[in-house]
């Protein structure tokens, strides 16, 4: 099943539009959906902060690995 995601991104104090269509499995689509529901916001704006923690948390990971090798 595909979701059509709108995430919007801050560049350079500029609002950057990106279209991610995502394949995923209906069970995965319908879990996130509720989860969207319970916290009163868009599947979209859930999908964005779920990869925005990702994202900062791969950083962090990063940065920790430099630490510790450096």
């Amino acid at each position: 099943m595909k979701c059509l995601l709108e995430m919007i991104s801050k560049k350079n104090k500029q609002n950057q539009r990106v279209i991610l269509f995502v394949r995923v499995q209906k069970s995965h689509k319908e879990r996130l959906q509720a989860k969207a529901n319970t916290e009163q916001t868009s599947l979209a704006k859930l999908v964005e902060q779920v990869l925005e923690d990702y994202l900062e948390a791969e950083n962090e990971s990063d940065s920790t690995s430099v630490r510790k090798t450096g």
